[in-house]
């Protein structure tokens, strides 16, 4: 194994590039020692988290290592593929810096390896991610939970944000737009069908396609998504992020057309889209949209399944009700939604709705074909409490 003291240098350099720190948990190191070798973890301690210019980082190469223009541009490619370094930004593509461990890195180096690797990498990243299962005791949620209050009662910002639910049709002729007059820092943001349109039109001269790292896990595994989402048309990659993946094989590129397309299908199926920035920090430019669910992703599958909640989001709008008595218990809202916050009670005969589990991603009211619902603007920060191991399901 690598030298312990070595790799944490590595991750504390990630961390410092992401408003989440991953703790040097033994899988965490595990992770990258399976990536690295001793050559390329010296060479990322000697260049550090950026921002760098290639051009110094190729003289740092040849201080350390020697070699000719081959050799370096072998060790770029391999640096490229397993996702260490990305360009500073759409409007900074001569300097570089270090990808966030989580999310970021993960996804990037598990699609850039071979399928045995990435598999292995996998698996640990998810037992890592089922130790907060481990610690779902009453004294921690306890913790945890005046954690988050406090935050709330500060106005802290939240991990990832939500906005309405909007057709492309509505997007494009103004329909239902909501006004945000507000600065955001925070993790992610989860963009329901619509408004996303806005992100894939502002980035249409650069996207991509590439797999959908959770379901990989859970199809490697036998299972596959119970909404029937795809695997290898998982997460959509902008600017800088899609050329980079594209350069070096990892993803595929789409037109803006093929990517409307592709949303529309994702919408049906119910995806969650979480749209990832830069330093995992909204006030800065997109990087990534990942369309998730329940079923697969790790967020909101290991809440429901008992581990400590990370969903802390800041919310644009909920649904309000228009006709409860169109409601014919067909479940399908309870299906979609990532948090459980809706669904049919057949024994009482009426439809439950949970507003302090409500992420506003609006998929009960795309899904349902009865008019029961409608979107409202509602500008809110939640925190979902985590659920008592008594209370976790398993789909």
């Amino acid at each position: 194994m690598l030298p312990k003291e070595k790799m944490k240098q590595v991750l504390e350099m990630m961390n410092s590039r992401s408003s989440t720190k991953m703790p040097a948990m033994k899988q965490v190191l595990e992770i990258i020692d399976m990536v690295m070798d001793e050559e390329m973890l010296d060479w990322l301690l000697a260049v550090g988290p950026g921002p760098v210019s290639l051009t110094d980082m190729e003289k740092t190469y040849h201080s350390m290592y020697g070699g000719g223009e081959e050799e370096w541009h072998t060790h770029w490619e391999k640096t490229l593929i397993t996702g260490f370094y990305q360009p500073a930004g759409k409007d900074n593509r001569t300097e570089y810096t270090m990808v966030p461990m989580f999310p970021g890195w993960i996804e990037m180096s598990v699609a850039g390896l071979e399928e045995l690797r990435s598999s292995q990498i996998l698996d640990k990243f998810v037992e890592y991610w089922d130790t907060l299962k481990t610690i779902n005791v009453g004294p921690m949620r306890y913790l945890d939970t005046i954690k988050y209050m406090k935050r709330l009662e500060k106005q802290m910002p939240p991990r990832f944000r939500t906005m309405i639910t909007q057709s492309k049709h509505e997007y494009e002729t103004g329909i239902k737009e909501i006004s945000l007059n507000q600065p955001l820092t925070s993790l992610q943001a989860i963009v329901p069908a619509g408004n996303v349109y806005d992100v894939l039109h502002r980035y249409k001269d650069e996207l991509a396609i590439m797999h959908c790292f959770c379901r990989l896990h859970k199809t490697q595994h036998g299972g596959s998504c119970r909404l029937g989402l795809p695997v290898d048309e998982g997460c959509i990659l902008l600017g800088p992020t899609a050329a980079q993946m594209v350069n070096t094989g990892v993803a595929r590129p789409l037109t803006y057309e093929e990517a409307c397309e592709l949303m529309k299908r994702l919408d049906d199926g119910g995806a969650v889209h979480c749209v990832y920035h830069y330093g995992n920090s909204v006030d800065r430019e997109e990087m990534l949209i990942c369309n998730c669910c329940a079923d697969c992703c790790l967020l909101f599958k290991g809440y429901h399944e008992g581990g400590m909640s990370k969903i802390f989001t800041r919310v644009y709008a909920t649904p309000q009700m228009i006709d409860e008595t169109r409601c014919v218990g067909c479940g399908r809202c309870n299906k979609v939604c990532p948090t459980g916050a809706t669904f049919y009670d057949k024994k009482a005969g009426k439809l439950v709705f949970d507003y302090d589990k409500c992420i506003g991603c609006g998929q009960c009211v795309y899904q349902c074909k009865f008019d029961v619902r409608k979107m409202v603007e509602d500008q809110r920060d939640v925190f979902v409490k985590t659920k008592k191991k008594s209370e976790a399901i398993t789909f």
